[in-house]
């Protein structure tokens, strides 16, 4: 049923609300200059159906059983981050808001023999950020906010942590991000999930959030580097993970967050960090 409301979701917010479409075309249109405008098109009315179907799965989320939800969310690979996280040190997972990232953060802890954790913005409103950890914490995800991520890390535990960066958003100051080509764009990433990772010495993976068939996911781990000084190159780390996410977008383009403004801020003159590695350095 709530499949079939997404369904009209979608034409409410292509035809009628016209939500976002003017940002949705731009980033296709610059993404994949060499598409025609009805390809264009295409991945944006696919897009449409899985943005709606990201809204009614995100309603669901508050009311989903675990054993429901384990039979739509599985892992592969995971044993790879396991077998990182049995050594007793937290492991930075990386990704992007491919696919259904909220599905991972409700249930990825239920993948791993240890502990799945996320850094997240809190919401300003403090009873839709509460309502929300609530949500996405009933299967044991631990939520750490951004503001406390050094904390985090700095604070000894008992167990390790699997912790979820997110790579795709845009940086809060330009000037301070790594700055690449992605999507045929000029682009800044964020660094923390390399300044943690190099920080603290923890490897490092990248998790591939695939979409088996609607309503249905999958998270795949592929390794980028167990001991961050084996990539000596600077934002090495954050350059392979976004390489990563790219492929992986190629491969299902309706599935990205494409109504996300990530290209809203431009790289400013004196910006610290610069891509010197072509793509396939690091593909």
């Amino acid at each position: 049923m709530l499949y079939r409301f997404a369904d009209f979701m979608r034409f409410v917010l292509y035809y009628v609300v016209r939500y976002r479409r003017e940002v949705v075309r731009n980033n296709l249109v610059n993404a994949f200059p060499e598409k025609s405008l009805q390809e264009i098109k295409k991945i944006e009315w696919e897009f449409y159906r899985h943005l709606a179907d990201l809204v009614v799965e995100g309603i669901k989320m508050f009311s989903i059983t675990e054993k429901e939800i384990s039979k739509r969310f599985t892992g592969r690979n995971i044993e790879e981050m396991d077998r990182l996280l049995a050594k007793g040190k937290d492991v930075i997972l990386t990704g992007g808001h491919l696919n259904s990232w909220e599905y991972l953060a409700l249930y990825g802890n239920a993948l791993t023999k240890y502990r799945m954790g996320g850094v997240y913005k809190a919401l300003q409103n403090p009873y839709f950020e509460k309502k929300m950890r609530k949500a996405r914490e009933k299967f044991g995800v631990l939520l750490v906010p951004t503001t406390e991520a050094y904390e985090f890390f700095e604070t000894p535990r008992n167990e390790p942590v699997a912790m979820i960066f997110a790579t795709d958003q845009s940086p809060r100051n330009p000037e301070r991000a790594y700055w690449t080509t992605f999507l045929n764009q000029e682009t800044g990433v964020q660094r923390g999930a390399e300044s943690m990772a190099r920080k603290y010495g923890l490897p490092v993976v990248y998790g591939a959030l695939l979409k088996v068939r609607r309503g249905y996911y999958t998270i795949e781990i592929e390794p980028i580097c167990e001991h961050p000084d084996e990539m000596p190159e600077p934002n090495a780390i954050i350059e392979k993970a976004t390489r990563l996410l790219e492929r992986r977008i190629l491969e299902q383009p309706a599935y990205w967050l494409w109504s996300h403004r990530r290209w809203k801020r431009k790289k400013p003159e004196n910006a610290q960090h610069q891509s010197t590695a072509g793509r396939e350095a690091t593909a």
